[in-house]
């Protein structure tokens, strides 16, 4: 959540109330998944559409957009976050034209689409996001051997898989 008091983002695990940053004065718009947390903070520059995303996991806070100092400004906005990937949408000349969709996987920064991607939403690998007046949703994430559809290949796909081989009555053998 976002202090009113003092701008400040802060997250709460239940336990410990950290403090991770502080948010744009106009909204941090934070988003939050399993323990990691993205949203809008204010970068070097003091005009509003100036906005850089961060994000936070485990103690540690990366600034995944800095480009505030561009001579238009560019407005990073809509920050959502799963599965440690944040998606968003930026605005590349100010805000004179419609905003693109934009991924950051944990280590590089891609974006999606040419023209729309206003009011973005991330969640199981999938995108969805307003362009126009239309909704639209897209797959993005597809992972070989996810068969639980969680991005992550581990033994739980493994217990769907093998279950599937042995059907619905058939005793699995390990």
């Amino acid at each position: 959540y976002q202090d009113s008091d003092t701008d400040e983002v802060k997250y709460f695990d239940g336990m410990t109330t950290y403090t991770l940053g502080f948010g744009a004065s106009n909204g941090a718009f934070p988003s939050v998944w399993d323990g990691a947390v993205a949203w809008i903070g204010e970068g070097v520059g003091s005009d509003l559409t100036r906005s850089e995303i961060f994000f936070w996991k485990n103690g540690t806070t990366q600034r995944l957009t800095d480009d505030d100092d561009t001579p238009a400004g560019i407005d990073d906005a809509q920050p959502s976050v799963w599965n440690d990937m944040v998606l968003w949408s930026r605005h590349t000349d100010g805000l004179f034209t419609a905003p693109r969709l934009v991924l950051w996987d944990g280590a590089d920064t891609s974006q999606l689409t040419q023209t729309g991607g206003d009011f973005p939403s991330f969640h199981n690998g999938q995108v969805a996001w307003v362009d126009g007046g239309q909704l639209y949703l897209a797959d993005v994430v597809k992972v070989l051997g996810d068969c639980n559809g969680d991005t992550i290949v581990d033994l739980a796909d493994y217990a769907d898989f093998a279950s599937c081989l042995a059907g619905p009555t058939a005793p699995l053998t390990p």
